[in-house]
């Protein structure tokens, strides 16, 4: 079965197309949409391979082809992807100019496009060839990709020079791969923090500055204590001496309302989280029994999500989210005077 693929880092990154050869297809799959004399279009394009060109697609209408020159850098790349049953898919916008004074106005060059009744522009959205496709496969099937959005640089911990940092780092300077966000408290010398730690499969690559953290952190924890993990795109670049990354996902205020929605994530009718986490003074902390302990449960498979004894021993609570325990980690609470 084919399947549609996304390419990746189509932020900003334009190619002008040669225009089709039947360019009423194009006015009637567009005309319909806009008014009259400047009409465009921004939808999905499927990529082609045909001999050694790479067409453009809106549905079953051709909009475009990439030039000669520029296509010959990809064909290796969707070549690639056409073995394995997948159709490379990007952000294209098409405009019809069919109106003399609106055309005239464009500023288009009329010895380049001919002078028909019709002219036809389109645009697709590729980045360079090495930075299409993640270098690294997504992790598993519990996880959830985050929103893309502006760059965030993460503070690197993890040695260049190390066995794992070898594995991303690409002759071209730079990949794209899938990382994971994790909830952190970090201990200080007189108190603690949270923040959001990075991990490339299953490495701690580094985490984000409080600052920043704090702004992906309400996501992120109610992703994470609801036993999905929270995914983002990252790209890293470098060499063996020094290993910078960047995160690129929308903040929690910034993620659209009909995202939460499509994955489970608004509050219910009554105002209550999509998470039924028990208050801490509400639902003491209790400490595992012996039989607990070996089940890896907090008093039995039917314990409510909460904050427990971190059976690990590595911090005084960790989360356990109904099923399992999760990476999400706290001080015990003082007990109030």
């Amino acid at each position: 079965m084919v399947e549609q693929v996304d390419l990746w880092g189509q932020v900003g990154a334009y190619v002008p197309l040669e225009p089709p050869a039947d360019k009423s297809a194009v006015k009637t799959l567009v005309g319909a949409l806009t008014p009259q004399g400047r009409e465009q279009l921004r939808a999905d394009a499927t990529l082609h391979i045909d001999g050694d060109r790479i067409r453009a697609d809106v549905g079953t209408t051709t909009v475009g082809w990439v030039p000669a020159d520029v296509a010959r850098g990809y064909l290796h790349v969707f070549r690639a992807m056409t073995t394995v049953q997948q159709v490379p898919r990007v952000t294209a916008q098409v405009r019809i100019y069919d109106n003399q004074d609106a055309w005239e106005d464009s500023g288009l060059d009329v010895d380049a496009l001919g002078r028909d009744s019709i002219w036809v522009t389109a645009y697709i959205s590729l980045a360079e060839p090495h930075l299409l496709r993640p270098i690294n496969a997504r992790p598993n099937h519990r996880s959830v990709e985050l929103p893309e959005g502006r760059k965030q640089k993460v503070a690197v911990t993890v040695a260049a020079g190390g066995a794992q940092a070898r594995a991303w780092i690409r002759p071209e300077g730079a990949a794209w791969v899938y990382c994971s966000l994790q909830p952190l408290t970090e201990k200080l010398a007189r108190s603690t923090r949270e923040v959001v730690q990075v991990w490339i499969d299953e490495t701690a690559v580094g985490s984000l500055t409080p600052a920043m953290s704090k702004n992906f952190l309400p996501l992120v924890r109610l992703l994470s204590d609801s036993g999905r993990v929270p995914v983002a795109r990252g790209i890293v670049k470098g060499n063996h001496l020094q290993l910078e990354m960047s995160v690129a996902a929308l903040k929690a205020s910034e993620v659209p309302q009909s995202w939460l929605r499509d994955n489970d994530l608004e509050p219910s009718a009554d105002g209550r989280s999509p998470l039924v986490v028990p208050d801490a003074t509400d639902d003491p902390i209790e400490s595992p029994t012996t039989e607990d302990a070996i089940a890896g449960t907090p008093g039995g498979e039917s314990r409510a999500p909460g904050f427990y004894a971190d059976p690990d021993g590595m911090a005084d609570e960790r989360f356990w989210d109904g099923f399992e325990w999760t990476t999400r980690i706290r001080m015990r609470p003082k007990p109030s005077r």
